[in-house]
């Protein structure tokens, strides 16, 4: 077992030196050694470990190599998590090997959950691929983990009302969760709250103003979003970001005027 974890040492080692995934075949010498060890001793709960930890590292792929043996090499992964935690000598070993179990397996369904997706979209059609991106970016803003996020930084917010960050923070994961995420439109007045009270502290903070303008323009309110923004930019004048939104919007409103100029005078070219 030492010799096969001092050959998986070797790898990672040589990862972070080049910077570079290793190639499948690179984990063939771990794997022969701690296989021998197994042989020797069936039911070495720390000799399952070391061999899951193996498969599991495998089965990230370099992007030249082929991914169908990836599953194969994750469900070979499981098989020794589970056999490991079978034979765990008592519950607080046993608990981290199911944990990596449990994880092997939500990879397995996530990564297949996002070929079928990869599928369906390349079958779709130029509307239905529309409607499918965005679909996927609110499923993404919605995750259970920005959900957690957004929760601790409530929790944040509520310890510390006077740090500016922590207010920032609370208010841009409210609207990218709850309203871009969750279609909750129900949130802007606490966001106008809450970032009244950030300006409020720190009237120079041109974050501050770029999530005030984020949040009247998704309100529709786009001549006071222009206000924020550039308020934003004489804070922070080298912000490119802060620049594409006011160009953004002001490509909008510049379109809208040509519509309602068109309409008003229609046998003008």
């Amino acid at each position: 077992m030492n010799y096969g974890r001092a050959a998986l040492k070797d790898i990672t080692a040589q990862m972070v030196r080049t910077a570079e995934l290793p190639g499948t075949n690179a984990y063939d010498e771990a794997l022969y050694a701690l296989g021998k060890g197994l042989q020797l001793d069936a039911t070495n709960y720390k000799l399952h470990s070391e061999i899951a930890t193996v498969y599991n590292r495998r089965a990230i792929r370099k992007p030249s190599e082929d991914d169908q043996t990836k599953y194969a090499d994750l469900e070979t992964a499981l098989e020794h998590y589970s056999l490991a935690a079978s034979n765990a000598p008592s519950r607080g070993v046993r608990a981290p090997l199911e944990w990596f179990a449990a994880h092997i397996r939500e990879r397995m369904e996530a990564e297949r959950a996002m070929e079928r997706s990869i599928e369906a979209y390349e079958k779709a059609s130029p509307s239905e691929k529309q409607q499918l991106l965005a679909e996927g970016a609110k499923r993404a803003f919605a995750s259970d983990k920005n959900q957690r996020r957004l929760e601790d930084a409530r929790k944040r917010a509520q310890r510390e009302p006077e740090n500016t960050a922590a207010l920032l923070d609370y208010a841009e994961l409210l609207i990218r969760v709850e309203y871009q995420g969750l279609g909750n439109a129900n949130i802007f007045d606490e966001v106008h709250v809450v970032l009244g009270k950030a300006i409020g502290l720190d009237a120079h903070s041109a974050r501050a103003y770029e999530l005030m303008g984020l949040c009247v323009d998704l309100q529709g309110e786009e001549t006071n979003a222009l206000v924020y923004y550039k308020q934003a930019l004489k804070e922070n004048p080298n912000s490119q970001s802060i620049r594409d939104r006011i160009k953004a919007i002001e490509g909008r409103v510049s379109y809208i005027l040509q519509l309602e100029h068109s309409a008003e005078n229609p046998s003008q070219p």
